[in-house]
């Protein structure tokens, strides 16, 4: 399903496509499917990236306001349940509900990609994907990182390897389906 306003692919962490229902958005906490309009979707979008702000924020904790580790993790910790609560009270609660929904099983990555995405598209993504992840090892020991850094840093080029495998499948599969 695309978005209007902007023919952007709706979908996210829990969004599932469902060919009688539309866009429905599974709560793994009640097992229940709560049914999308192109409107939700952008409160939905503002919720996911506080979420994912409110993890962030440890690390932006620990290396800017040199709190310790384990008072940063109860902030950060604390502020994601905050956001899980008003996201339950106010976005859900107005959302017409699908009882005891069973998910459809989503399409992997890289089938995603390939189904979306030009051949030259996917090389470039690709070629990013795999220069910044040699990038940022190659700054990691420039900068000589260690503990938390390190790890964040090796986090972020490992998602980026991550990218450049999916991206090769992604090729693989579209040469694949053309040759069909």
């Amino acid at each position: 399903m695309t978005n209007r306003n902007t023919n952007e692919e709706i979908n996210g962490l829990f969004i599932y496509h469902d060919p009688k229902k539309g866009c429905v958005y599974y709560d793994i906490i009640s097992k229940n499917g709560y049914v999308m309009s192109r409107s939700d979707y952008q409160s939905y979008s503002k919720f996911s990236f506080l979420k994912l702000l409110s993890i962030v924020s440890i690390y932006l904790f620990v290396q800017f306001f040199s709190i310790e580790l384990w008072l940063a993790a109860v902030i950060g910790i604390g502020l994601f349940i905050a956001i899980e609560v008003i996201f339950r009270k106010t976005f859900i609660y107005n959302m017409p509900v699908v009882e005891n929904y069973k998910p459809i099983k989503k399409d992997r990555l890289y089938v995603s990609m390939a189904k979306n995405m030009s051949m030259g598209r996917l090389i470039i993504t690709t070629l990013v994907a795999i220069t910044a992840s040699t990038l940022i090892i190659i700054y990691a020991r420039m900068e000589n990182f260690e503990g938390l850094n390190l790890i964040v840093t090796y986090l972020m080029a490992l998602v980026m390897f991550a990218m450049f495998v999916n991206g090769i499948i992604a090729m693989s599969v579209q040469l694949k389906n053309k040759q069909k």
